[in-house]
């Protein structure tokens, strides 16, 4: 809409030129030509047009869309850190401001089983990082990410009806194309399918034929398509081109933390799944090992992942003269925080702004951009090495945040053979690298620890 006003203003300016250039040439004004040369003589009527042609025009470009104006108040105010914001709220869930709030164990439906001929397909479908991971018998045939597959960086699939159907049909006949020839046989006819007793088709699913797939895992379940702001016929659409034999819902950091675990060859581990949120709170831990599976210990609403954004979003070094729209651009909002990692590299931490920060990270989800404004005004970070400074400090604060978080599960560190560190947050190799360091346990990142990985899991 602000596109087409700011063309629908240039246009009337265009229209206001040629109706005044029509008029000099054209129109006679008492007896004589309004041209050039009369323009500078005594006729106001000629002049008072140009000036209310312009007038207009002036106002239809500044007062009906001020988006296209820049002035210094627009570049620090609070109206530009929330429209940069504002797509992250999508990653709050009411759970997060209620963690007393038992999600409960997950449990998988009843009678449900996994054979050696079982073919399992899982979705990652929320805002970015939209994959598709398929399975046999538990072992992974392919992970088709589709940012690779359109070539949009950290593409989620479209929000429009008819592309959606067509992205993820062409994600699917892909997918298929891995499946031994035994796996595309109806379900009653694979050997040793685990799911061949599990719940058919239902009808009217739109299903034509049979489906490859004996059982369709959708990561994060409802809950993240809600928060994601996806429309309520994108499940049902789901559903219609993956008529899978029986659906299921797995948590999103649960998923994390199974790829973390069994990417890395520990045979027991602590595993740390942290990232901006998603379906749950944003920081889980859980304790796994190959006899016990992944079973969570403790979550908490501590988000890493925000904060460390909010921090990028400070300097203009890295966002830029002006707030971007993340809504509008998430393809380049999502690597903010890598750019924060390396500008730290020029900087020394100062304790004046690990103190910001640290309140930065431990407040409230809705009271982080408020905050976030008061610092663009009171820290007047706007020379280079000042805000190569503020990055090094949020970086060792991410450290230091991360370490203190994990040093809290002493007992299960004493019994562990490695860290795992998986979610959003553990693409920051420097926060990595100081786990290690702080706790001396090899430490393993999986391939893809964000979201375009944790179908997988």
């Amino acid at each position: 809409l602000s596109d087409f006003i700011f063309s629908a203003s240039w246009f009337i300016a265009l229209c206001s030129r040629a109706c005044f250039f029509f008029f000099v040439r054209f129109i006679p004004v008492r007896g004589k030509m309004c041209n050039a040369s009369f323009l500078r003589g005594s006729s106001r009527g000629c002049r008072t047009a140009l000036a209310a042609l312009m007038v207009v025009a002036f106002l239809a470009l500044v007062l009906v869309c001020p988006r296209y104006v820049t002035s210094t108040e627009d570049l620090t105010s609070a109206a530009g850190l929330r429209r940069a914001w504002r797509l992250l709220t999508f990653w709050d869930p009411k759970t997060e401001l209620n963690l007393t709030m038992s999600r409960g164990p997950w449990v998988a439906p009843p009678g449900l089983s996994v054979g050696p001929q079982t073919t399992v397909i899982a979705i990652n479908c929320h805002v970015h990082s939209a994959t598709a991971s398929v399975v046999l018998g538990g072992k992974v045939l392919v992970s088709i990410a589709m940012e690779r597959v359109f070539g949009i960086p950290n593409y989620g699939s479209s929000y429009k009806l008819e592309q959606f159907k067509v992205e993820w049909m062409t994600v699917l006949s892909m997918a298929r194309q891995y499946l031994p020839p035994t796996a595309l046989l109806p379900g009653s006819a694979k050997a040793g399918s685990g799911a061949s007793d599990s719940p058919s088709v239902e009808e009217g699913s739109g299903a034509v034929g049979t489906s490859p797939f004996d059982i369709a895992v959708l990561v994060g379940g409802h809950q993240i398509i809600h928060n994601a702001g996806r429309h309520s016929w994108t499940l049902a659409q789901l559903r219609k081109l993956i008529p899978a034999r029986a659906w299921v819902d797995v948590p999103h950091h649960l998923s994390h933390a199974a790829h973390g675990f069994w990417d890395s060859g520990f045979s027991s581990a602590l595993v740390v799944a942290a990232d901006g949120g998603a379906d749950d709170v944003p920081f889980q831990v859980f304790w796994a090992s190959v006899k016990e599976g992944v079973i969570l210990v403790n979550r908490t609403g501590l988000n890493l992942g925000k904060s460390f954004f909010i921090a990028s979003l400070l300097l203009s070094e890295i966002r830029g003269p002006k707030f971007p729209d993340c809504a509008a651009d998430r393809s380049m909002c999502i690597h903010l925080p890598e750019a924060l990692m390396s500008l730290a590299a020029f900087g020394q931490a100062r304790p004046e702004y690990m103190g910001y920060l640290r309140k930065l990270f431990n407040l409230p989800h809705d009271h982080q951009v408020d905050y976030g404004t008061q610092l663009l005004t009171d820290l007047h970070i706007h020379e280079k090495r000042s805000q190569w400074d503020f990055a090094a400090s949020a970086q060792a604060l991410l450290e230091e945040t991360l370490c203190t978080e994990i040093a809290r599960y002493g007992d299960y560190l004493r019994r562990a053979e490695g860290i795992v560190l998986t979610g959003g947050v553990a693409l920051n190799v420097r926060s990595n690298e100081a786990v290690r360091r702080k706790f001396g346990l090899p430490v393993h990142v999986p391939a893809a620890p964000g979201d375009d990985g944790v179908a997988i899991g």
